[in-house]
């Protein structure tokens, strides 16, 4: 009896495991989102002709061996009345898709091999933007 409660154990411990594994790698997946504001001024006179601000989000979803990583952005400028718009200019601009894999020694989303795109570190709800974590990303679904 001692043997086999010490085989059960060692299973539920394997299982357990093995299903946090897929459970982390699964809850990687999904929407995150950055927003910021900043004021913007004529180049000419220096007045404030209102804010912009940038919905920038991440979309990562899984794939077979690994996952697929795609950004797109937003734009709205308080003073030009055109609302919401895809962010298509400077800075501001998305990044290109690629594919990830998981390095769960580092919580980090590695480029696939031939994939060019930034290492993304995942904390639980957030994603940080570089080995620099200048950019923090919330998950919102």
């Amino acid at each position: 009896m001692r043997i086999s409660f010490k085989y059960a154990l060692v299973l539920a411990l394997l299982i357990l495991g093995c299903s946090y594994e897929k459970k982390g790698s699964a809850s990687v997946a999904g929407v995150y989102l950055n927003t910021y504001t900043a004021e913007v001024a004529d180049p000419a006179t220096g007045n404030l002709w209102g804010k912009r601000t940038i919905r920038d989000t991440l979309f990562i979803q899984v794939q077979a061996h690994g996952f697929k990583i795609s950004n797109k952005k937003w734009m709205h400028n308080t003073y030009d009345g055109k609302g919401w718009v895809t962010s298509m200019q400077g800075e501001s601009e998305s990044l290109p898709s690629y594919f990830a894999e998981l390095d769960t020694a580092h919580y980090s989303l590695v480029p696939s091999s031939g994939n060019v795109g930034p290492l993304l570190f995942w904390e639980g709800e957030k994603i940080y933007l570089g080995e620099a974590r200048a950019l923090m990303y919330l998950k919102v679904d």
